[in-house]
């Protein structure tokens, strides 16, 4: 069953392309700017009309340049009390439940994969690395890398998916995926480089209040 009429007149100047969720070749072009930094700069991005997903034409050369040291993930100041609060829960889970939850999705995603102590976890789009030593804290051996991150550490270092070894327990990707270029070449890779019985681990945006309120000021643009 093919689309309305009206609707492919309206889609005829979009040039065809994949969702790359479902595969649909048709959707809706919106031009989007940069607006975390307040740089205005357009990025065309693509809607597939058959699921909604939302993903950017042309990924800009100078991606880099849109994750400068005041990027919140570089930025973000680290607080020994959460260090302490997180402890705590590895060690009474059943009692701080509820700060979990507070605390952070990130932490209370990677509890429920049940690892064992000494687990290896690799932390992909790391940022600062605040979970990495979050983890590191409780006694999971957790690594991250980063593209762009500017400060390289002994568990933080600035690479790609496909340069890591393998041998990992998990593979996590917390509002990260969304960033890369080739989402599944990215996948693949994490697979190749888990254990066989290990984990990899999801999270991603939905365009949902942000996008609906803000249009074309969504502040993700080019970055999601």
């Amino acid at each position: 069953m093919g689309l309305p009429q009206g609707i492919l007149n309206e889609m005829s100047d979009v040039e065809p392309k994949a969702c790359a969720i479902c595969g649909a070749i048709y959707g809706t072009e919106h031009t989007f700017r940069e607006m975390m930094f307040g740089t205005r700069v357009p990025f065309q991005y693509w809607e597939c009309i058959r699921c909604g997903f939302l993903q950017i034409v042309h990924v800009p050369d100078d991606l880099g340049s849109f994750y400068p040291a005041g990027y919140y993930s570089f930025a973000k100041p680290f607080s020994a009390w959460k260090l302490l609060s997180y402890r705590l829960h590895f060690k009474a889970a059943q009692f701080l439940s509820p700060l979990r939850k507070r605390g952070g999705a990130a932490f209370g995603a990677v509890m429920r994969a049940d690892l064992q102590r000494g687990a290896r976890v690799l932390d992909v789009g790391c940022g600062s690395g605040d979970l990495v030593t979050i983890l590191r804290s409780v006694g999971l051996n957790a690594h991250g890398i980063d593209r762009f991150v500017g400060k390289e550490s002994a568990y933080i270092r600035r690479a790609t998916m496909e340069s890591v070894e393998p041998g990992w327990d998990l593979i996590m990707f917390h509002h990260a995926l969304e960033h890369m270029e080739d989402q599944v070449s990215v996948l693949r890779y994490a697979r190749d480089k888990l254990n066989h019985d290990g984990t990899c681990l999801v999270r991603i945006p939905i365009a949902a209040w942000a996008w609906e309120h803000y249009r074309s000021d969504f502040a993700a643009a080019p970055r999601n």
